[in-house]
């Protein structure tokens, strides 16, 4: 398990039961090796999220002991990472601070320019990595892992893109190691060789001046001669747009995408190599380790979705494992930009691990209407308590929302995540009726103590004028594989789910595409960082025409009439897809009021949203009867 941060330590920088609990449920779920979250050597020059962890103090040193004594009672083995933020940090966690960095270089995500470190506090942070090793040596962690990777403080040093420096710490590749090979000599006089340390390293910048391959290559020889016993191969740069999607790959990234990069560090070297980048799959990590590219495989966000990945796996069971759909919003935007501790989007017990769940005190029938994720997850969780579960499904096919994005070519993480869904209730006796269209003379039929709704939405259908002829779709139509009409589509909404629509026409059905949206633009309701800069590429790709701040006034045979910025244009299409949001169905829900039974609704039918609203409603809702 590589180094992933979680907001979960104390308003310090220390260990909380919180994290304890997190970090055991990994260990207990088969994690070899654990690294715990990239850990500050001192808070003076800035933070990256809150409550981050932070290691300068013998008064930390306690806590920390603590969670390597769980983790190894547990049978895994735990290291930590020591890292100090440079650009990386973010000024409204530490608005009295200017950031750090190796040159005055201007980066996406820091709002003001940082300052040129002195070679004064260049010697003073090499001195705070020695001792927070040193105090990681006396809390008992395994190994101590150095964090020179995504644009922090080492690796701007390393980079040509962020050092600019003409002293002796920049300029030629001797130099611009200096930094790193001082800290590594320092660490290892403090912790000796019973200790081993290990490097993280972006060996791609994947930007134009930038690390490259070749160059990351001859800094791993110079670090392995330095003393360092293995090699963590990750990419990109966390502050930088076009470079962070390579460091927390999206779902525009493929699986495995670092494993090249790792085969070329690894013949270079000889010391083990570690390899992370999208390992969803227990297949694909045997693949790249019996290929020779990699000794170890790290799993990060994969551990965060389903915590017995590596139990699952070593049963030969990889079917049974809830994969990371690789949305990136809970476990890193969300966290990073909004404060949020960790959470994921499928795993709703992410960041509770200590609220474990208990069997319920008196077993009821749950009926649930509904087989999308919010209906399924109510489902899973109600039978894991006890519960004698029904599940009505109105269509032919349970996964509701989840099969209509599943059929897009870059969302086949949605698919795996409907197939663990259903293969779940299946296993744990939930009774399953398909094509089974539910009424309230229906419900009165049937015996239940609980009835949870979760009818989903229905497309909605704007107020436009319709002249007759006009061949006109609604996005869910299409993407369930009915045929659209000539080669010119319109399609109407450029949210996530116009914009999805739009790639599949051009993609699937080679139809030559425009999107029409009334917000200046699109993908607003996307995650922004790491997955809406792939969205953006693949329309371009696709060569998609976008008319943004746009509405819709009539639909005709020839196309339609927009109002673009006050501006009349037709625009001529054969076909109109209309993808302009979602209304709940919720007429099930009147039952509640002439019926004394429990009654719960979640998911879209409350309002539509997003996949973690459904899950986490249905986990909750399951959780509770």
């Amino acid at each position: 398990m590589p180094p992933m941060g979680t907001c979960l330590a104390d308003i310090n920088g220390c260990v909380t039961k919180k994290m304890i609990d997190y970090y055991g449920r990994r260990a207990r779920g088969g994690v070899g090796l654990i690294i715990v979250e990239n850990t500050l050597v001192h808070e003076k020059y800035g933070m990256q999220i809150p409550n981050q962890l932070r290691i300068h103090s013998y008064h930390q040193v306690p806590q920390f002991y603590e969670l390597v004594e769980a983790v190894h009672a547990l049978g895994s083995k735990i290291g930590i990472q020591i890292n100090s933020p440079g650009s990386g940090m973010r000024p409204h966690l530490s608005p009295a601070i200017t950031p750090i960095s190796p040159s005055q270089v201007r980066v996406d995500f820091l709002p003001l320019e940082p300052r040129k470190v002195t070679v004064e506090e260049i010697n003073e942070i090499i001195l705070d990595f020695g001792k927070a090793a040193r105090l990681a040596k006396l809390a008992g962690f395994d190994l101590i892992e150095i964090h020179g990777a995504h644009g922090y403080l080492i690796n701007e040093f390393l980079s040509p893109y962020t050092n600019k420096r003409e002293d002796l710490y920049g300029g030629t590749l001797q130099n611009r190691l200096r930094f790193c090979q001082e800290v590594i000599q320092k660490v290892k006089k403090e912790i000796g060789d019973d200790v081993p340390l290990i490097f993280r390293m972006s060996v791609d910048d994947f930007l134009d001046g930038g690390m490259s391959i070749d160059e990351a290559i001859k800094i791993a020889r110079a670090l392995a001669g330095a003393g360092i016993a293995a090699f963590d191969v990750s990419a990109g740069n966390l502050n930088i747009k076009a470079s962070c999607v390579r460091a927390i790959p999206g779902a525009f990234i493929q699986d495995g995408h670092l494993a090249n990069h790792a085969k070329k560090i690894k013949e270079a070297l000889r010391i083990p190599v570690i390899v992370a980048g999208k390992v969803r799959d227990p297949w694909l990590a045997e693949q790249i380790l019996s290929e020779g590219k990699a000794d170890f495989i790290a799993v990060g966000r994969g551990l965060l979705s389903d915590p017995d990945w590596g139990k699952k796996a070593r049963k030969g069971k990889p079917e049974k494992i809830r994969k990371c759909i690789s949305c990136n919003d809970l476990c890193i935007y969300r966290k990073t930009w909004l404060s949020h501790p960790i959470r994921c989007s499928v795993n709703p017990e992410v960041g509770r691990e200590g609220e474990e769940l208990q069997m319920a005190k008196k077993l009821k029938k749950v009926v649930v209407v509904g087989g999308g994720p919010a209906g399924m997850e109510a489902a899973r969780i109600s039978a894991l308590r006890g519960h004698s579960v029904v599940l009505y499904e109105k269509t032919a096919a349970l996964g509701g929302q989840l099969l209509i994005a599943g059929v897009l070519p870059f969302k086949g993480q949605l698919r795996d995540l409907t197939d663990y869904m259903t293969g779940q209730i299946a296993e744990l006796g939930v009774s399953i009726h398909l094509n089974t269209d539910v009424t309230t003379n229906f419900l009165k039929l049937i015996d239940f103590d609980v009835l949870v709704l979760a009818t989903g939405a229905r497309s909605q259908l704007p107020n436009v004028q319709r002249i007759n002829g006009s061949t006109v779709y609604v996005y869910d139509e299409v993407l369930s594989g009915k045929s659209v009409r000539g080669t010119n589509v319109l399609v109407v909404g450029g949210g996530l789910i116009g914009c999805e629509t739009a790639i599949y026409l051009a993609e699937n059905l080679k139809k030559r595409v425009t999107i029409v949206e009334q917000l200046p633009d699109v993908g607003v309701d996307f995650e922004p960082v790491f997955n809406k800069p792939g969205l953006m590429n693949r329309l371009s790709e696709d060569q998609i025409t976008i008319m943004t701040s746009s509405s819709l006034e009539r639909i005709e045979p020839e196309g339609a009439a927009v109002n673009c910025i006050g501006i009349r244009k037709v625009i001529h299409a054969d076909s109109v897809v209309l993808a302009v949001g979602r209304t709940p169905v919720r007429e099930l829900a009147e039952l509640s009021k002439i019926d004394n039974r429990d009654v719960f609704c979640i998911g879209d039918c409350v309002d539509p949203r997003r996949l973690p609203d459904a899950i986490h409603e249905g986990f909750a809702v399951g959780s509770n009867i």
